[in-house]
């Protein structure tokens, strides 16, 4: 998200006890500066979390990084980047329920 983004809540509904998420694969080398990134952009934001991040233990080239959103769902700006992002090789998004 660009510096002082804010997203706009407003009219999101929330959805009780479904948690969706994006595992995103990139270059291990960019794992790191990714993570600081998203952690500035989410800092104030409590139903985002980064769940893991690290190397993929198959290929010493690729890195992973796990997010959720608890009860809303993803930011559509972050959809929007993670297709235009050169260093994300592969995303998979997934929903899941919480119980409550």
């Amino acid at each position: 998200m660009p510096e002082g983004y804010e997203p706009n809540l407003e009219g999101r509904q929330r959805i009780k006890s479904e948690i969706h998420g994006v595992t995103i694969l990139l270059d291990a080398d960019d794992v790191d500066d990714t993570v600081a990134r998203f952690n500035s952009w989410f800092e104030a934001r409590d139903e985002v979390s980064i769940i893991d991040y690290g190397d993929v233990e198959t290929s010493e080239e690729l890195g992973y990084i796990i997010l959720e959103w608890i009860y809303y769902p993803i930011d559509e700006l972050l959809l929007t980047m993670l297709d235009q992002n050169d260093p994300i090789e592969n995303e998979h998004f997934f929903t899941y329920l919480r119980r409550v």
